[in-house]
């Protein structure tokens, strides 16, 4: 599954292009000036390159010669078109790559959700999984002995968050460090979750798209992905009868919990 555009050698064609045809004589960078000019230019070309390598792969192509001529003629103040028509001519291109980027982005979201109800339906059938009524797929790697966590509640885990793919987005075994996490805050597969284990326990999760990040995902997780968590539950942390948490959960507003004056 592709999961970024990378630059391809499209974009190395656009750096040589703007660096052979029609450039002058290589220039000598003898003074401070002259180095801060050349390295103005080669960020320029650098940046455009890639965005011509992310536009080709959407099938938007552009004339590498008249990108140079424009550049130059506009930077001596003698651009062939006036700034409407450039204005329009850019404003159209940027229409065509949003409808390229949307087509690209519903086919990507359908490959992922094809895949995902590939892996859940195959998981399903692995001994010990479980599955629940809105889809979430479970294992009991150990069974815990302590509390369950309720909805209100504040817990401690440890925890791997994978792709199906393999993709490891977050390990808190590896950092040493356990989450804090509240069961209101999290996404709905953690919660419906986390509610069927017990301090101390370990399980596996599967969590369909529809219950983790949906068709929007998160940082490095991709729209509808579905996502592998192991966690173990370290404590349950029920709130005190002064934190805002429960009191939001028992009616309260946040500046009531807060202990703010709403006449304030």
């Amino acid at each position: 599954m592709k999961t970024l555009i990378k630059p391809t050698l499209a974009a190395l064609s656009v750096v040589v292009a703007m660096a052979s045809p029609l450039a002058l004589a290589k220039a000598d960078l003898n003074s401070d000036a002259d180095k801060e000019s050349y390295a103005i230019g080669a960020s320029l070309a650098k940046y455009t390159a890639g965005q011509l390598a992310t536009q080709e792969e959407m099938g938007l192509n552009a004339n590498i010669d008249l990108i140079i001529e424009g550049f130059a003629e506009a930077l001596r103040q003698q651009p062939q078109l006036d700034t409407d028509t450039m204005l329009d001519m850019l404003n159209a291109r940027a229409i065509r790559l949003n409808e390229a980027q949307q087509l690209q982005k519903a086919a990507f979201i359908k490959e992922n959700e094809k895949a995902g109800k590939e892996y859940l339906a195959n998981n399903k059938k692995l001994d010990g999984v479980i599955e629940t009524e809105s889809g979430l797929q479970y294992q009991v790697l150990r069974k815990g002995t302590g509390p369950k966590p309720a909805p209100e509640d504040v817990v401690t885990v440890n925890f791997v968050g994978k792709t199906i793919e393999g993709f490891e987005f977050e390990n808190t075994f590896a950092k040493g460090a356990p989450a804090q996490v509240a069961l209101i805050n999290v996404i709905d597969g953690w919660n419906e979750g986390l509610q069927l284990m017990k301090e101390g326990g370990k399980y596996r999760f599967v969590v369909p798209a529809e219950l983790a990040y949906g068709n929007q995902g998160m940082g490095d997780i991709n729209p509808q992905s579905t996502l592998i968590f192991d966690i173990e539950l370290v404590t349950v942390d029920e709130p005190g009868v002064n934190n805002p948490i429960k009191q939001m959960m028992h009616g309260m507003s946040m500046d009531q919990a807060l202990g703010h004056n709403a006449a304030e």
